[in-house]
């Protein structure tokens, strides 16, 4: 079964580490209580989950030269990835800490979308990332089903506009064609507002569906009615359509932008 697939079942085998990897020397030449107080918040705020994301803490704390040089002098990371040497003396020096005492268990619970029980570490690293540690009120299979899936390949023109009158009603706002696949998409959003999102994303039409029924994602948002008119403001300055139907690649960049030199 895939690891998505689980939900009585902890996704991952739970981390262990040797007592003696907390003595590596070349890592405490440079390890500071900053470091140790990066580990707590974590475990605070990542209960079990937080090894997954220890290394990248870890880095951003700690100037780039030091990282290299302990890389290039630890005969460890010559025999291991140097990120799971990392990991693995953060669990240990943890544990020799009494850090993760305060993790509490896992909790069973029932999925909001499916009625089906299931423990809370069966949800895999991504999707915990996307309900948030304090708010899994879904399983892993409605997560994959909702999120992960390629979508309908046989949708219609009226199923797409369905999809997305719909979704922009749930979000009061345009929907970019992605959404549910951003890390933040569902967060801070109300479990009720969350089985509504994950209702409609289940339905959603196949990529490539879209295209070949309205030439972009842009024109069915126009044909659905969802924008104030023929064009849209991203990230990137304003998105319209030409006259034979597609998005041209000019209007997806702002005005002020210019490439920058590749440097070594």
């Amino acid at each position: 079964m895939s690891v998505y697939g689980r939900r009585t079942k902890s996704a991952y085998r739970p981390w262990e580490a040797d007592p003696a990897y907390a003595d590596n020397g070349h890592i405490l030449a440079w390890w500071t209580g900053q470091h140790d107080a990066a580990v707590a918040d974590l475990i605070k705020s990542e209960r079990w989950n937080w090894p997954w994301h220890i290394t990248d803490k870890l880095v951003s704390i700690t100037a780039r030269e030091i990282v290299a040089r302990w890389r290039a002098e630890d005969p460890k990371c010559r025999r291991y990835a140097w990120y799971n040497v990392l990991v693995y003396f953060a669990i240990a020096r943890a544990d020799r800490l009494g850090l993760t005492k305060s993790i509490r268990r896992p909790e069973w619970k029932v999925c909001t979308l499916c009625d089906k029980r299931f423990v809370e570490d069966s949800l895999p690293g991504p999707f915990i990332d996307r309900l948030g540690i304090d708010q899994l009120d879904f399983c892993s299979p409605c997560m994959e089903e909702a999120v992960y899936a390629r979508g309908n390949k046989r949708a219609t023109e009226a199923n797409v506009l369905t999809y997305v009158r719909d979704l922009r009603d749930a979000l009061q706002r345009v929907p970019s064609q992605d959404y549910g696949l951003g890390k933040r998409d569902l967060h801070g959003i109300a479990t009720a507002d969350r089985l509504r999102l994950l209702r409609i994303l289940q339905l959603k039409p196949d990529v490539r569906r879209v295209k070949r029924l309205f030439g972009s994602w842009l024109a069915a948002l126009i044909k659905a009615g969802v924008l104030d008119g023929n064009a849209r403001q991203t990230g990137f300055g304003t998105q319209c359509l030409a006259r034979d139907g597609h998005v041209p690649l000019s209007a997806e960049f702002p005005l002020d932008f210019a490439p920058q030199p590749v440097t070594a």
